[in-house]
C-alpha cells in the first residue's frame, strides 16, 4: 500500500497538474494557492482574490481554476480512486468512507474536510490501489448501472450482454 500524504499535498501529486500551475502562477505563495481552491466567488476589491494586487480576469480564472481543482478532487474521492483517512472529532483516526464524499468538501490548506456536522482534521490521502479482478467488477457495475439508465432492465438478457462484455477475465 502507498503511503498516504497530507491533504494539502493533493493538489500539487493527484490533480492536473496543469491546472495546478497555473493556480500557483496566479498567487504568490503555495499557502495562497491553497487557500485560493476553496475561497468563495470574487466579489469586489475587498476580496481575496485582489489581495495580491490581480486584475479581474486574473481573479475570475484562478477561482475557475480552483472550483474545478476542487471538484475533481471530490470525484475522484467520491468514486473511490482517492481514498483519505481524518480524525474525528473525538481524534479517532478512520477511514472517511467513499460515500460521504458527496457531502464533505476538502479544505486543503487546513488538511481538513468538513460538510454538514461531519469534520476530520489531519486529513491524509492516497490513490486507491484495486486489483484486476475489483477494477472489472467495478467496470461491470457501472455498465449494468448504465444500462439500466438506458432502460434494458430484464435480468437474462443483462446477463448475456454482461457475459459478452467480461469474456476472458475468469479463464
Amino acid at each position: 500500500m502507498l503511503p498516504a500524504i497530507p491533504l494539502r499535498e493533493v493538489p500539487g501529486q493527484f490533480l492536473d497538474q496543469q491546472q495546478w500551475a497555473q493556480v500557483r502562477q496566479l498567487t504568490s505563495s503555495d499557502m495562497e494557492a491553497l487557500c485560493s481552491l476553496n475561497a468563495a466567488y470574487p466579489d469586489g476589491a475587498h476580496d481575496f482574490f485582489w489581495k495580491s494586487g490581480r486584475s479581474d480576469a486574473d481573479a475570475r480564472r484562478c477561482y475557475r481554476l480552483g472550483k474545478a481543482m476542487l471538484e475533481d478532487c471530490r470525484s475522484k474521492l467520491i468514486s473511490g480512486e482517492l481514498l483519505a483517512i481524518g480524525e474525528t472529532r473525538n481524534d479517532i483516526r478512520r477511514e472517511i468512507p467513499v460515500t460521504w464524499w458527496s457531502a464533505l468538501y476538502p479544505l486543503f490548506a487546513a488538511d481538513k474536510a468538513r460538510g454538514g456536522t461531519r469534520l476530520f482534521k489531519n486529513v491524509a490521502v492516497r490513490h486507491n490501489e484495486l486489483t484486476e479482478a475489483e477494477v472489472k467488477l467495478n467496470e461491470c457495475v457501472a455498465w449494468l448501472r448504465q444500462r439500466e439508465l438506458e432502460g434494458v432492465t430484464a435480468k437474462k438478457v443483462l446477463r448475456h450482454q454482461a457475459a459478452e462484455q467480461l469474456q476472458g477475465i475468469t479463464s
